[in-house]
């Protein structure tokens, strides 16, 4: 697959580029919203777009709402090193996932 690569974070991003290209994908790579947009419409669309939440320029929520105007097709990943919970889930997920995050006695 061709994917777009978004993070801030130098160690993160060949971390990851390294991980995704030895199983076989091809990677472009941005350090920021902006020119993670940029490089979108100068070489996309991209099989996947994989983007950090939180990096300079447009987040990585402001990204992909972008890239879906001009992209509804899009395929986009939101990378975090936050907890997330995703929709839609079970009742056991959102217990487990809220046991998880409370604080300690």
């Amino acid at each position: 697959m061709r994917i777009l690569l978004v993070d801030d974070d130098e160690a993160t991003l060949e971390l990851l580029e390294s991980l995704l290209e030895s199983a076989g994908h091809r990677v472009a790579l941005a350090t920021d919203g902006d020119q993670a947009f940029q490089k979108f419409c100068e070489l996309g669309p991209f099989d996947l777009v994989l983007s950090d939440v939180m990096h300079p320029g447009p987040d990585g929520i402001e990204l992909a709402r972008t890239i879906r105007e001009r992209n509804p097709e899009q395929r986009i990943g939101i990378l975090t090193g936050y907890p997330v919970l995703s929709k839609p889930c079970s009742r056991e997920q959102l217990l487990e996932f809220v046991e998880r995050l409370k604080p300690p006695i």
